[in-house]
Formats: C-alpha cells, sequence, structure tokens
C-alpha cells in the first residue's frame, strides 16, 4: 500500500471499552465505558447509509469506515467517539466498531468500520 499523504490521518477517533465494577461480594454491578486510547484515523470515502424499522420506527443507519494504524488490542464490540475535523464545535458521534480488518498483511494498516450507536 502506498504511504499516506501528510493530513491523511486528520481525524480522531477516542476508544472506549466496557468495564464491569464488582461490589464487595464479587457481583457484577454497572458497566461502564473507559478510555483505551485516541488514534489518528483517516475517514474513508465510502461512508454508507440504510434504513432500518427498530421498535416500530424508521431509523436511519449510517456506517462509517475509518484507516487506522494497526494494533491488536482494538476488537469488535468496543466503541468510539469521534467528532468530524470539519465540525470542531459538534457533539461527538458515538459509534459501535462492528469490523476490524487488516488491510494487506495487516503489520501497518487496519480498517475499522464503525456504525452509530443506537
Amino acid at each position: 500500500m502506498a504511504s499516506l499523504g501528510a493530513g491523511a490521518l486528520r481525524e480522531t477517533l477516542v476508544v472506549l471499552q466496557a468495564t464491569t465494577t464488582t461490589d464487595s461480594h464479587g457481583t457484577a454491578v454497572a458497566s461502564a465505558w473507559t478510555t483505551l486510547d485516541s488514534l489518528p484515523a483517516e475517514l474513508l470515502a465510502d461512508v454508507r447509509g440504510a434504513e432500518r424499522i427498530a421498535s416500530e420506527q424508521l431509523r436511519t443507519v449510517t456506517t462509517y469506515r475509518f484507516r487506522v494504524r494497526a494494533r491488536s488490542d482494538v476488537t469488535t464490540g468496543m466503541r468510539a467517539e469521534w467528532r468530524p475535523s470539519w465540525l470542531a464545535l459538534s457533539t461527538p458521534k458515538a459509534l459501535e466498531i462492528r469490523s476490524v480488518a487488516p488491510i494487506n498483511d495487516g503489520r501497518q494498516w487496519m480498517v475499522l468500520e464503525c456504525g452509530e450507536a443506537v
């Protein structure tokens, strides 16, 4: 894969992992999302949208794809927060990481496919 041009990784994804707290008896009582890391990312052009029916309501679902540097600790089931670079003052979008796929041999880059969390 060719190297990325200057500024290609202009987006930032804050990757979140689920953590569970326990009470004094060892019983799981709460789950929260905590920050794993902030990753520089490139938003790939193939953003997709679809509509689906959930709870008798029509909802629009958008899928985003990001290129990030390869790492082994980012997995499906995690979440990410993303504030588009062109909307710096906007509220971050809450995204679910639905797919983690290596690019080529996977040693340098991977693609995260994310959908808006509902």
